[in-house]
């Protein structure tokens, strides 16, 4: 049975400076902050590239990380954001195909099933696109990275009751959206 990789196990391998248990911590964390990219507008190869900063960026400074004042997980997605939103200062992306950013693993399900739900999927994508990149950050963060409000508030550098109005103010923008969308179909 395998065990969680905890935020102790995080801490002590960035402790260890040791690359092969570095390893451990990219393996770990990979697959969301490719997501989390993924979310915030950047194609699969630009995510990656963007994702190999972060972890070199991670290693080069793992020793001034502060077990005290955050999860290596926010420390790490609060440099994955800072570095993403360099990025986009100058990112002019032709169109993101919607089908590289991934959402949560679907169930199996009949053909029409698994269209509709494709078909849903792309719609809240385009709609999650069509934020600011603030408020499209706090939705990945907190509904589809599935953090807590404190965390995601650490890594968007602000306050929890900002993160908050932040949150409620892209819920309000997106129902927009798609209310928009409604009207059009």
């Amino acid at each position: 049975m395998e065990s969680k990789f905890s935020n102790t196990d995080a801490v002590s391998a960035l402790s260890a400076h040791d690359p092969q248990r570095f390893r451990v911590v990219v393996e770990q964390y990979q697959h969301s902050l490719f997501g989390f990219l993924g979310r915030m507008g950047f194609t699969q190869t630009d995510a990656e590239d963007i994702a190999q900063d972060v972890f070199l960026k991670v290693w080069r400074y793992r020793a001034s990380y502060n077990p005290a004042k955050a999860l290596v997980s926010t420390w790490l997605f609060t440099i994955a954001r800072n570095t993403a939103l360099s990025k986009l200062q100058s990112y002019k992306p032709a169109q993101v195909p919607l089908h590289e950013v991934e959402l949560k693993a679907a169930v199996r399900h009949q053909p029409e099933q698994v269209l509709s739900q494709q078909q849903s999927q792309q719609t809240l994508l385009s709609a999650i696109q069509q934020l600011p990149v603030d408020d499209r950050s706090a939705i990945a963060l907190f509904y589809i990275d599935e953090l807590s409000v404190a965390q995601a508030a650490d890594i968007l550098q602000c306050s929890t009751s900002a993160f908050k109005t932040r949150l409620s103010r892209a819920r309000n923008k997106l129902k927009t959206i798609f209310d928009e969308l409604d009207d059009t179909q």
